[in-house]
């Protein structure tokens, strides 16, 4: 059955996320299922709304940009909004928000009050992420290198090779307990940005008009306190 929403016929949304985005959008290895605080806002909305969709698996991050870009993929489970993604995504309100971190090997803590202190040291990030226009724009004047995998960022900090690395709190603080680096590894006071997360509806698919009632529901869900109990769930799970 085919849900026809104004000039769209969209029998089934296409839907995507990172796979390493804890809590947001992730990969469990041990339950085989897509989890995170995306995911479960997406299950709740298209219950309600009685909206079916399927989940594309084992895409890089790069991917899933380029096929929403291309129509392939509807719906984007969890993105920053940056100026460059809204020439082919339209983005939700925020329903959630991630602490962005500078982390450093321990010993070799700088000052870090503004984007120009980062001016003259080698960075690592998340290949394909964006924080924003304003560090995306100031970006291109960095020595800053993406990497795939969160691995890779913090061995180039313990090997020295790098002064610093940009990753999300929550995440980062896993990665770091569960490899026992805290004493190796330590993030900056101030953090590199707040950075909003948000669903992304693709403008070049055909469910484009699903948008708004996802709009609708997430207003409703933020008002009736359903939004703040789910976000309070997956904050919990992070130390």
């Amino acid at each position: 059955m085919a849900f026809s929403v104004g000039a769209y016929e969209c029998p089934k949304l296409k839907v995507a996320g990172p796979d390493q985005w804890s809590p947001n959008s992730y990969f469990d290895s041990q339950s085989k299922q897509h989890e995170g605080l995306g995911y479960a806002l997406l299950q709740t909305i298209s219950e309600k709304q009685h909206i079916p969709y399927q989940i594309l698996t084992n895409l890089p991050w790069k991917r899933v940009l380029k096929y929403s870009q291309e129509g392939k993929i509807d719906l984007i489970v969890a993105i920053y909004q940056s100026a460059e993604r809204e020439s082919f995504i339209e983005f939700s309100a925020p329903y959630f928000t991630n602490d962005i971190k500078i982390y450093v090997r321990k010993g070799r803590e700088f000052t870090f009050n503004s984007l120009p202190d980062l001016l003259g040291k080698k960075g690592l990030f998340p290949a394909g992420a964006s924080y924003g226009d304003e560090f995306d724009n100031f970006a291109t004047q960095l020595d800053l290198e993406g990497k795939t995998e969160i691995d890779e960022l913090f061995l180039y900090l313990t090997r020295n090779t790098a002064d610093y690395a940009i990753q999300e709190y929550n995440r980062a603080q896993v990665y770091i307990q569960d490899n026992q680096l805290q004493h190796d590894i330590v993030a900056l006071p101030k953090s590199l940005v707040e950075a909003p997360v948000r669903m992304g509806f693709s403008l070049a698919g055909d469910c484009t008009g699903l948008l708004t009632k996802f709009k609708q529901e997430l207003t409703r869900m933020r008002t009736s306190g359903e939004l703040r109990a789910l976000q309070a769930t997956y904050k919990s799970t992070a130390p």
